[in-house]
C-alpha cells in the first residue's frame, strides 16, 4: 500500500482567470483511500499483527488523516468558490472593508497552498511540507 500512495498525484487544474488553481475530487483516489482503511483495519485484528502494529497503526493514522484533510480541503474549497466573486467587487470592499481584508488573508493562504499542490502534487509529498 505504501509503494501505491508513492505514485499518487493530486489532480488540479487552473481556475478561470483568478491565477489559482482548484483541486479535482477524483473517485479513483478517494475509493483507493477507503480501500486501503479497510484493508488496514483489517490487519490490526489479525492474530500476526505484533511485529507490525505500530507500523499498521501509523499507516491507519497517515490514511485517516489523509482523508480528513482532503474532505476539509474540498469545504474550504467550496467556501472559496462562494466567496470570491463577492470579494473581487469593489462596493463589497468598501462596504466591509473589515471582512474584505480577512477574506484576502485567507485567500494569500488558499492561493499559495494551491501553488504548492501544482508544483508538487505527490499526495504523500504535500503531507510534509509546511503550509505556512
Amino acid at each position: 500500500m505504501e509503494a501505491e500512495w508513492e505514485t499518487v498525484e493530486f489532480d488540479v487544474s487552473p481556475y478561470k482567470n483568478t491565477g489559482t488553481y482548484m483541486l479535482k475530487a477524483g473517485e479513483d483516489k478517494s475509493q483507493l483511500l477507503d480501500d486501503h482503511i479497510v484493508t488496514t483495519q483489517a490487519m490490526t485484528f489479525s492474530p500476526f499483527k505484533k511485529e507490525f502494529e505500530e507500523r499498521i497503526n501509523n499507516w491507519e493514522y497517515k490514511l485517516k488523516l489523509t482523508q480528513d484533510v482532503i474532505e476539509e480541503w474540498i469545504n474550504v474549497q467550496r467556501s472559496w468558490l462562494y466567496l470570491e466573486p463577492i470579494f473581487s467587487s469593489e462596493d463589497i470592499t468598501k462596504q466591509l472593508p473589515t471582512e474584505s481584508k480577512r477574506y484576502q488573508n485567507m485567500e494569500r493562504i488558499w492561493r499559495k497552498v494551491m501553488r504548492m499542490v501544482k508544483l508538487k502534487p505527490k499526495v504523500r509529498t504535500l503531507a510534509v511540507l509546511p503550509l505556512f
